[in-house]
């Protein structure tokens, strides 16, 4: 049975794939929950994609192994992203805030004991908290999964008020906590600016980035939060709502697969509406990631880059700019420069004895020898001549230059 959403939504999966990982090569410096993020979108993408080719116009289970990890995935993707922009929010509020530690105590502040902590911190909200959600899954999982035609491979859980706490309210949670995060940020930057990006310069923290990745989390928490709610919303009201049965009844039916066909399943609109938004929210993640990422200067400079690699290996080459041509005024001033220094040159051999070489060329000013001195001998600065047995020390030794 077709769909409108396909191919369309196999196509934009790929899309958003590559607008995930291509940020992620320039990317990488600014902080680790923007990198979880992107890695996050990008195996949520290879996911829907896979089981939207697989299992568009069937519910055959011919992959469970697959199923089996797809639905757990599924289920920690819906928390990594709110998870992830949670760290960066908390991250960008620490850098506002510290701004006496970053202008006054800087190298405390990138010590390798503060960067480890602060790495350890993010992975464990943008990793922790997905692998959490992976263990609450089994709890109040009923069925092995579910095979949902034209969708593919989803959590089969006990709809109760139990999987709202553990399951449903997560993202929720997380989205809001990110929002506060973000208001607190906004609230300080924009209160005491001019504090702010003076200990941003003390601290060689780029302001255009701080404020395009404060910019890029609040859209992305204002747009995760509310499907979240309201996807939360959904499955409280528009399906039935059972206590949960304990764990032995919960956990009777583990190795039964579930499979459910598009025309039983596209009859509710409430299950088109959220089965729908769970996968296309991801899309619109990853554009907007790749929207406010993906035409940077440093972005910019890595197309020009690869397009040249590329142009190489047929022949082309990037056009050389040529110098700017030198004003008359820095002409004679470099001329200057240079008579003054060679009249400054003295024969090394006859240093000692205190006689100018009157054989010296201009021309010998822009290579001269490695070892030469360029001050003068009676005037830019003083030579000291240690003698030892009658010979000249400058003939038989180094000089010491003051």
């Amino acid at each position: 049975m077709s769909t409108s959403t396909y191919p369309a939504f196999p196509i934009m999966a790929v899309f958003g794939l590559l607008a995930c990982l291509i940020p992620l090569k320039w990317i990488a410096r600014e902080n680790v929950g923007i990198v979880l993020y992107a890695i996050w979108l990008a195996v949520a993408c290879v996911d829907l994609l896979v089981n939207s080719i697989m299992w568009h116009g069937n519910v055959l289970n011919h992959a469970p192994v697959w199923c089996d990890i797809s639905s757990r995935l599924i289920a920690a993707v819906g928390v990594a992203i709110p998870a992830s922009l949670l760290s960066i929010m908390r991250r960008l509020y620490h850098i506002c805030t510290m701004r006496v530690l970053l202008s006054e105590h800087r190298n405390i502040f990138n010590s390798i004991q503060q960067k480890r902590r602060i790495f350890l911190e993010d992975v464990a909200i943008g990793v922790g908290i997905p692998l959490l959600q992976i263990g609450s899954l089994y709890v109040v999982t009923c069925d092995r999964f579910l095979i949902i035609e034209d969708i593919g491979c989803w959590p089969c859980v006990v709809n109760s008020w139990l999987a709202a706490l553990l399951m449903y309210s997560w993202p929720v949670a997380l989205g809001v906590a990110g929002g506060v995060y973000g208001v607190l940020t906004i609230r300080v930057y924009l209160k005491q600016r001019k504090e702010v990006n003076h200990a941003f310069q003390t601290a060689n923290v780029n302001r255009q980035r701080y404020l395009r990745l404060l910019l890029f989390a609040s859209l992305e928490i204002c747009l995760t939060t509310p499907f979240a709610l309201v996807s939360m919303i959904l499955n409280l009201t528009t399906l039935p709502v059972v206590p949960y049965p304990g764990w032995a009844s919960a956990h009777a039916r583990s190795s039964v697969v579930d499979q459910l066909p598009a025309m039983v399943w596209r009859q509710s609109k409430a299950s088109v509406v959220r089965l729908e938004l769970s996968r296309w929210n991801v899309i619109t993640c990853a554009v907007i990631f790749f929207g406010m990422f993906g035409f940077s200067a440093d972005a910019r400079k890595s197309y020009r880059v690869g397009f040249w690699t590329t142009a190489k290996l047929f022949g082309f080459k990037p056009r050389e700019t040529p110098l700017p041509p030198r004003s008359s005024h820095q002409f004679r001033r470099r001329v200057a420069t240079l008579a003054t220094l060679s009249s400054g040159f003295t024969d090394r051999s006859n240093i000692g004895n205190g006689t100018r070489n009157e054989n010296f060329a201009l021309a010998d000013v822009n290579h001269p020898e490695p070892s030469s001195n360029l001050y003068s001998t009676t005037e830019r600065a003083p030579q000291y001549h240690v003698q030892s047995d009658g010979v000249n020390a400058a003939n038989s030794s180094s000089e010491i230059q003051v």
